[in-house]
């Protein structure tokens, strides 16, 4: 049955709506988002890709760190900033727009790059983009923490046979939907961009390792508790995530 109202099903689940639909916000931490708020303090910025409203920036602002907060809207950081203890301020820069083309950062300037729940918004060859430009920037032995959403979720069920296909296949990226819409269970597909990029645990560590990355650490995330039930997997394989380290 299709639920035409998303919003009140993310929101009672403790999810915010994005301001600029590319999806929901959340404040619960995974081993992603928590090893990257808690990792050594470095002489080098942290940079945050998609912050939202900064929960997480803030968590290592909190920390000790100096953080770059980025997100395509200046209203998210607008609120982020709200958000911050003023003596805190001065360790922290918000930067809109779209990472890589609208951000300019020197290479080799950055300890460490969280990218949570926002590739799945590109095809493989804005993925590519984006990972050779996070490269860039990154000091030799700083760290990627990244997740996105798998194939696994119940509310693109019906998407599975054609990914399952396509994995068997061999398919370089089996996970790309590109008429989302006919798959979405909950009425969710206006609240995102148009590209939906799912990935298994295996294709996700390989997009790393691809870019000369060695993975630290891999897993799947159960999001019950985070993710209204209507979203959740069969078997806790809603989100993946990896922490991986650019190689000297």
């Amino acid at each position: 049955m299709m639920i035409s109202d998303s919003h009140a099903l993310f929101e009672a689940a403790g999810c915010a709506m994005t301001l600029n639909n590319t999806g929901v916000i959340t404040d619960s931490k995974d081993f992603v988002s928590t090893a990257f708020c808690n990792q050594p303090v470095s002489a080098f910025p942290l940079l945050e890709i998609g912050a939202g409203f900064g929960s997480n920036s803030i968590s290592a602002l909190k920390n000790g760190h100096t953080v770059i907060c980025n997100d395509l809207s200046k209203e998210h950081l607008e609120i982020a900033s709200r958000n911050v203890p003023a003596e805190m301020l001065k360790r922290i820069t918000f930067m809109d727009g779209s990472f890589p083309d609208e951000i300019d950062l020197t290479e080799n300037s950055i300890s460490s790059i969280l990218c949570c729940r926002v590739l799945h918004f590109f095809n493989g060859q804005g993925i590519d983009k984006m990972l050779n430009a996070m490269s860039k920037l990154l000091i030799p032995n700083g760290r990627i923490y990244a997740t996105v959403e798998t194939p696994f979720i119940a509310n693109w069920k019906s998407f599975r046979p054609e990914y399952e296909a396509r994995l068997a296949a061999g398919h370089p990226y089996p996970g790309l939907i590109e008429n989302h819409r006919m798959h979405d269970s909950i009425a969710f597909s206006n609240q995102i961009p148009d590209i939906l990029h799912l990935f298994d645990l295996d294709s996700f560590k390989k997009l790393f390792t691809d870019h000369g990355f060695v993975i630290e650490q891999a897993s799947y995330i159960n999001r019950q508790g985070v993710f209204p039930v209507e979203c959740l997997s069969d078997d806790g394989r809603d989100s993946v995530g990896v922490i991986a380290v650019k190689q000297p």
